[in-house]
């Protein structure tokens, strides 16, 4: 969709703006499931990261069917931003402990939830033997 400075519709104008933004969202978000799912094989994944302040963020992530689940028992790094993603929002963490699973629509968000800010979740996660899971998205290139 396309609009003037001054807020006039010029594209497309068979539908309110309204539909169009909730359309572009919808397809957004499809591209954003369909580009992850199955990439990564099921399994479980780690972080393992040592803050500037000395703390340390230790978690897993299962990847079942193409969900993202950070599992209960991670350790957490604190988050003093004012603005966060919901799954980090929403998570219940007590004393830097993931006291549920949190399910994220890619790796990048659940790397959010542990990390407390944005990161590369490719490169974040890792499999057992330490590879980043960046690994098996170059494979299928």
């Amino acid at each position: 969709m396309l609009s003037s400075l001054e807020g006039t519709q010029i594209f497309p104008k068979s539908i309110t703006k309204e539909e169009s933004f909730n359309t572009a969202t919808d397809e957004l978000q499809e591209g954003i499931d369909n580009s992850n799912r199955h990439l990564v094989p099921d399994g479980k994944y780690y972080i393992f990261h040592k803050s500037n302040g000395d703390q340390i963020a230790k978690a897993t992530m299962q990847i079942d069917n193409g969900k993202f689940i950070v599992l209960k028992g991670s350790r957490c790094l604190p988050c003093d931003k004012d603005w966060m993603l919901e799954p980090r929002r929403t998570a219940i963490i007590e004393n830097g402990i993931l006291t549920n699973n949190v399910v994220c629509n890619s790796p990048s968000t659940a790397g959010w939830v542990v990390l407390g800010n944005a990161n590369n979740g490719g490169l974040t996660w890792r499999t057992k033997d330490g590879k980043s899971i960046n690994i098996f998205r170059n494979k299928r290139k």
